[in-house]
């Protein structure tokens, strides 16, 4: 079991943190396309730590796949 499956979804800090990064990668995708983009870009944006991006995503896919998984819930 890794870091990711023992946070907790319902942490204030958690979903905030996942917030930053949605919002950076939404802005940045406007600006830029996704292609170019890279995860130290979206956390600079974020104002997130690298290493705690990697605590939350595998990578910018996966960060991706989650935010149209949030869209799609709505």
């Amino acid at each position: 079991m890794g870091y990711n499956d023992c946070m907790n979804e319902n942490d204030l800090r958690v979903q905030r943190t996942r917030s930053l990064l949605r919002q950076a990668l939404i802005e940045l995708v406007q600006e830029q396309g996704y292609e170019p983009i890279s995860v130290r870009d979206i956390t600079k944006r974020a104002q997130v730590g690298y290493k705690t991006f990697y605590r939350h995503y595998d990578g910018k896919e996966a960060l991706l796949q989650a935010l149209v998984g949030s869209i799609i819930d709505e």
